[in-house]
């Protein structure tokens, strides 16, 4: 039988202490959502556990140099990743299943704790996004900046009216860096120094930057076709 869920997080009920889900990049963003289709496995049953307790669960990216190893439960993780919840969780006949994972904020994992489950558990603390009261930039014309340079990538994507609005007035700068950071689907140390920092001002520096080398390269003709961006609106 197939069951469809369409859940809800209870963040209220986040204690610290959460299942971990290590991942390879694409790392998964707060305000970004990211479907996995995952076999019948611990990985399931991971979802499944998180799902149980309180539908919230810490993806952190995997370390370089984790691929020799034979499963991510030894392999260590980046200290800052992605607090999620389970917004869809679709269970297939055959024991395979399908989730969307909908990014809520950073952690940053504390300490590890030994558990008789096959599951990995830590201790986190939540990460909230930093404005600094003194800033270098304008955050407005950051913004602009930002939205202006999506465009000089993409002008042969029109984009429907939504989009655009949401990009240009319905997100804060850190949102709107964190959905183009995972849009971007960055290599791994790249996607983790992002979702260490929590500084927005500086988190806007790194993806000003990133945008303006891919125009350069698409004007240079080292891209044959500029990379779409997958916007997973929350």
């Amino acid at each position: 039988m197939n069951h469809n869920l369409q859940l809800q997080a209870n963040p209220a009920q986040f204690s610290g202490r959460l299942l971990l889900y290590p991942v390879a990049a694409p790392a998964i963003f707060p305000h970004a959502s990211q479907l996995l289709h995952l076999r019948a496995s611990d990985a399931g049953e991971l979802i499944t556990e998180s799902i149980r307790r309180n539908n919230l669960i810490a993806v952190p990216l995997l370390q370089a140099g984790w691929e020799p190893l034979t499963n991510s439960s030894q392999a260590p993780v980046h200290a800052v990743g992605c607090l999620c919840t389970v917004a869809l969780h679709d269970q297939l006949p055959d024991g395979h299943c399908t989730v969307l994972l909908r990014g809520l904020s950073r952690i940053r994992i504390d300490s590890e704790y030994e558990s008789p489950l096959p599951f990995r558990e830590a201790q986190c603390e939540s990460l909230p996004d930093r404005y600094p009261q003194t800033t270098v930039i304008d955050r407005s014309h950051r913004r602009a900046e930002l939205i202006d340079l999506v465009h000089q990538l993409h002008r042969e994507i029109p984009y429907a009216p939504d989009v655009t609005r949401y990009l240009e007035t319905e997100l804060s700068l850190g949102a709107l860096c964190d959905i183009l950071a995972h849009s971007l689907q960055l290599p791994a140390e790249p996607a983790a120094e992002l979702l260490q920092t929590v500084d927005v001002d500086q988190r806007s520096d790194l993806i000003l930057g990133e945008l303006r080398r891919q125009v350069r390269l698409s004007l240079d003709g080292a891209l044959s076709r500029a990379p779409r961006l997958d916007f997973s609106l929350n």
